[in-house]
């Protein structure tokens, strides 16, 4: 691609991440190609009384509850609650962008978040409560979203970035879509060696443990800040 060769000339090219492309061009064989467990999946959460449908604002600060807690457990910073606003306000109300939410008995159990443009949605926030698991609320949410894809005609589902060899990677790659590259590009002045930010890392793992022992309202509060800090 003609702009990555310029990019990779001005900049350095790194590539931490992978992303999952489902084309959606041939509709009646896309459930075909999804792995016979995440089909299962689906019908299971049907069966158990999971209903999946776009989160409406009202529900919002439900949602950014449980965002905040799973990027507590993460050892994450999360983005503010304004963002989730904002995105609403701008993106959804709009049409440009979607958010699709399981529920159980009332209960916000699990959405995800994703930009809605050109020819494709792309995914960038995907959360869940753990303790539904396994109704398997994430598979049914997907799903649903990826019928929603369709119905609108768009031509790609874009899982989102992923790291390799991580439990997401196994999650995304189920579903049926080509695995493609996705790389950053730096522009390096002070330093010659491109900063990673691996959660994995050792040198991590005691910030990480920290931040999952403190409480929900701190978390809320510095969060954001410290998310904006980092670049991340």
């Amino acid at each position: 691609v003609g702009y990555e060769k310029v990019l990779s000339e001005l900049m350095m090219k790194h590539e931490p991440y992978k992303r999952f492309i489902l084309d959606l061009s041939d509709k009646e064989t896309i459930w075909k190609n999804i792995q016979r467990e995440k089909r299962k999946a689906v019908r299971k959460a049907e069966k158990v009384g999971v209903i999946v449908k776009p989160l409406p604002l009202s529900d919002m600060d439900k949602a950014y509850l449980l965002y905040c807690r799973n990027m507590r457990s993460f050892g994450s910073p999360p983005f503010s609650r304004g963002f989730f606003q904002s995105f609403y306000k701008n993106l959804v109300k709009k049409g440009m962008g979607e958010v699709f939410a399981s529920y159980f008995k009332g209960q916000v159990i699990s959405f995800l978040l994703g930009f809605c443009y050109g020819d494709r949605i792309h995914i960038i926030i995907s959360v869940s409560d753990s303790r539904f698991l396994s109704m398997r609320p994430n598979d049914a949410m997907h799903w649903a979203f990826i019928q929603y894809a369709m119905q609108k005609e768009f031509s790609y589902f874009d899982f989102g970035r992923v790291r390799e060899n991580s439990g997401q990677f196994e999650f995304k790659k189920k579903w049926g879509a080509e695995l493609f590259s996705l790389p950053h590009y730096f522009l390096l002045w002070r330093c010659k060696n491109i900063p990673e930010i691996d959660p994995e890392n050792p040198k991590y793992k005691i910030l990480t443990q920290l931040w999952r022992r403190l409480p929900l309202n701190l978390i809320k509060q510095f969060g954001p800040k410290i998310r904006e800090g980092l670049g991340i």
